[in-house]
């Protein structure tokens, strides 16, 4: 099913809790591409992206996850590592979210 117009998540109350990406024909990229605001485009062109994001932040934060928290299996650490010396380089916090499941009371 394809997409007639190109869909944006607009700014405001719709950011909260906007449709699934795949309903509005946003399909994952193959290995050496990557997924960017709704396109694929090359690792390449990504990675230039993250970096102008980076740079252009007032407020660089990033939030790991428990994928890349707990050292669980071969890489994770380097991956660690090198999320830690981006963060340095650029001057971002690093705020950890070892558990995504919401707490209920």
């Amino acid at each position: 099913m394809a997409v007639s117009s190109k869909y944006w998540v607009l700014p405001g109350p719709e950011g909260y809790l906007p449709p699934a990406a795949a309903s509005r024909g946003v399909v994952l990229p193959e290995k050496g591409e990557a997924l960017v605001e709704g396109k694929i485009v090359s690792e390449e062109e990504a990675m230039g992206k993250i970096a102008e994001k980076l740079l252009a932040a007032k407020n660089p934060v990033f939030f790991p996850g428990p994928l890349l928290l707990w050292d669980w299996k071969a890489g994770v650490a380097e991956k660690a590592k090198a999320v830690k010396e981006l963060a340095e380089a650029v001057g971002a916090k690093i705020i950890p979210m070892p558990d995504y499941r919401p707490k209920y009371p």
